[in-house]
């Protein structure tokens, strides 16, 4: 054809004749018209919606990092804490009742600020959620993970929830066997102190969230050292700054979340710390907790990990 005739001259023109001896064959095709472009990207679309549909997605990392607590030790060591920590509280209430007639009400003020609020709320997360990229690196399972269809927004949600899910339980159940132990002997106040219980468990729950994100921004940031960095973050800012006098004090978002309680403010300076009402201390819980969280997503998500 004119067409073939044509091509074949102007590669006479271009190549020499010996490279054009090695050309098997010379297909001519004609360009491709729009209606034939759209059936290969819907084809292409389709098959990409297939693959996505079966990516695994946030559930699933959270499922398997679930199963990976439940049959390891840190949930057993989380529990042991929690144990000690409700068994003196429990102890100290009844020994203290015989000899110097210490309330149950006193004794579960105490045994909350110091056993959980300076005590508890701390380790959990740094057990949980402070090694949860390290693990993956060191065991080789992160390379296995991002080379398949999920991306890693999807990895650090998974293994958060897992990590924040553990400290909640142990925190939650922690808190009715205090509850039980400090009022067994009380039952009028069993009912009556539920509340002031209840208002505590929710700030203990808000407060592990904010602490969860933080162990989870630096053990993206640092893998190797994300406990010990978070560890120092809490015992500066968190723990030394809940005990600060005057409005210094609100640095602190541990003392954010004791003010949603009724234990009693303590610290320096106690009357001169201002006080804010439950809805502020709960939004900055909220917004920080946000903030943080989003920066370990984006931290895990573009940092390079050795594999």
């Amino acid at each position: 054809t004119d067409a073939r005739t044509a091509v074949e001259r102007e590669l006479r023109s271009h190549f020499r004749p010996e490279f054009l001896n090695r050309v098997d064959d010379i297909v001519i095709f004609k360009p491709l018209q729009l209606a034939e472009i759209k059936r290969i990207v819907d084809l292409l679309v389709t098959d990409l919606r297939k693959r996505l549909a079966a990516r695994p997605g946030v559930c699933t990392v959270a499922r398997l990092s679930h199963r990976r607590l439940w049959r390891g030790q840190k949930l057993r060591l989380g529990a042991g804490a929690a144990g000690l920590v409700v068994a003196t509280a429990v102890a100290g209430r009844y020994a203290g009742a015989a000899a110097t007639g210490v309330s149950p009400s006193a004794a579960f003020d105490a045994g909350v600020q110091w056993g959980f609020f300076r005590l508890l709320v701390f380790v959990l997360p740094l057990l949980f959620v402070s090694g949860a990229v390290a693990e993956e690196v060191s065991a080789r399972t992160l390379p296995l993970l991002t080379v398949r269809p999920v991306s890693r927004v999807a990895i650090a949600c998974g293994k958060y929830l897992s990590g924040y899910g553990a400290c909640a339980l142990v925190l939650v159940s922690a808190m009715v066997a205090l509850h039980l132990g400090l009022y067994a002997t009380a039952p009028a106040a069993l009912v009556s102190a539920l509340p002031a219980t209840l208002r505590a468990t929710g700030a203990l729950v808000l407060l592990c969230a904010y602490y969860a994100a933080v162990c989870l921004l630096w053990s993206a940031l640092t893998p190797s050292a994300g406990g010990l960095v978070a560890g120092t973050y809490f015992a500066t800012l968190e723990l030394c700054g809940s005990v600060m006098p005057g409005p210094l004090r609100w640095i602190s978002l541990n003392h954010a979340a004791q003010s949603l309680t009724t234990l009693p403010v303590g610290g320096l300076m106690p009357d001169r710390v201002p006080h804010a009402p439950p809805a502020v201390a709960v939004l900055l819980l909220a917004a920080f907790t946000a903030l943080a969280l989003a920066c370990a997503l984006a931290a895990f998500n573009e940092r390079e990990y050795p594999t």
